[in-house]
């Protein structure tokens, strides 16, 4: 799996699956020289999740049995040749999949009655993709790009080397004196690059494309960036009538990026703008605090979530909790390290929040409300509004 909507794969994630589910997450590497150690420490958390198994009771043959969709993948070449910062991999006897993440992930392996959500907090809330606009003089192309991957977007009204022809036509020719033999020189003469002709043929030219760009982007919401040399980017500026563009751009020619090293660039170059839910919900946080809808104590705020009450979940990212839960009484014995038995309230408040529809937040540790590791913004209680 190279591309995929998060929200909608968290979803998929928390619906029931037939056990053991086994969640692998390790941080890998685009430079070629740590693709092999990548591939060893894979080995390795295979091998821990082969341990485990055999601990729930699988024999050592059922369980490599169970691994041989992840193990086929630690010989695939190719596989490891196009990896991002991070991987994620899911597998059950009724579900294999894996996330390539542009994010790097803390390893971890976990072999339980479900899959372990909380790690892929850091990649889900960026926006889901955006679009690159790579102007030249020469050609002008539109690219979708996602976490994992940079798509060219054909636009049929893209006014390619309009602007050329624009500029031939002003360079004028016509005969000179004669000189030797009764011929002629050859005389050019042309508008420079400063000239109003120039100008205006830019502008033109960037309207254009403007055009072509708003008749395809008319639904979006997902922001764009352009990328190009400073004064074909600044007179487009000018042009542009797109709602989502961002003030950030990439200075320099477009085409003389591959484009790994173009996604790499516009990825970097837009994270804080693909970020701006993180405001957005700790506005929406504020406000439901000043209307008393917050929740912070653990049993009521996991009671919450089970029954579908939550809005939105905000999670520190750094933190770790666990605890003893009493299903009967309710009861929930807090502690930082993990003891035998022990379920991941982190975890498991994701897990029932995903589930019954509510929306989940990964914050850092240092953003989080009132320094806790775990808050909930509640439901409206419809029964007791006004009339």
């Amino acid at each position: 799996m190279k591309d995929l909507n998060l929200k909608i794969f968290l979803n998929r994630l928390a619906a029931t699956h037939e056990e053991p589910c086994l969640s692998l997450y390790m941080p890998t590497h685009q430079v070629t020289a740590r693709k092999p150690m990548d591939r060893i420490l894979f080995k390795n958390l295979l091998k821990e999740a082969q341990e485990y198994l055999v601990v729930r009771g699988m024999r050592p043959s059922e369980a490599k049995n169970f691994l041989l969709p992840a193990l086929k993948l630690l010989k695939d070449s190719l596989f490891w040749e196009y990896q991002g910062n991070g991987l994620a991999l899911f597998l059950s006897p009724d579900f294999f999949e894996y996330f390539i993440s542009p994010l790097s992930f803390d390893q971890k392996v976990s072999v339980s009655h479900r899959f372990y959500l909380k790690s892929l907090l850091p990649a889900l809330y960026r926006g889901e993709h955006f679009f690159l606009l790579a102007l030249s003089k020469k050609e002008v192309k539109l690219f979708r790009i996602t976490r994992a991957k940079i798509m060219d977007v054909l636009v049929e009204d893209f006014p390619q080397a309009s602007l050329r022809r624009s500029s031939r036509k002003q360079l004028q020719f016509h005969t000179g004196t004669q000189q030797g033999r009764g011929r002629r020189a050859a005389l050019f003469h042309g508008h420079g690059d400063g000239s109003e002709e120039e100008k205006a043929g830019l502008i033109h030219y960037c309207r254009q494309i403007d055009s072509a760009v708003l008749g395809l982007l008319n639904d979006e919401k997902a922001p764009m960036m352009v990328t190009g040399l400073d004064s074909l980017v600044s007179t487009y500026r000018q042009a542009n009538t797109y709602q989502h563009l961002v003030e950030d751009s990439i200075s320099g020619n477009p085409y003389s990026y591959s484009c790994d090293d173009l996604h790499r660039a516009a990825s970097t170059a837009m994270e804080s703008h693909l970020m701006r839910w993180r405001g957005e919900a700790l506005a929406r946080f504020s406000r439901g605090s000043e209307e008393g809808r917050v929740s912070t104590d653990v049993a009521p705020l996991l009671q919450a979530a089970g029954e579908g009450r939550i809005e939105m979940l905000l999670v520190s990212l750094g933190a770790e909790l666990f605890a003893r839960h009493d299903l009967e009484s309710g009861r929930v014995d807090l502690h930082t390290q993990y003891q035998d038995g022990d379920m991941d309230v982190l975890d498991e408040a994701v897990f029932r929040t995903v589930l019954s529809g509510g929306e989940v937040y990964g914050i850092e540790e240092d953003e989080m409300p009132m320094n806790l590791p775990l808050v909930a913004l509640l439901l409206e209680d419809r029964s007791t509004a006004a009339p």
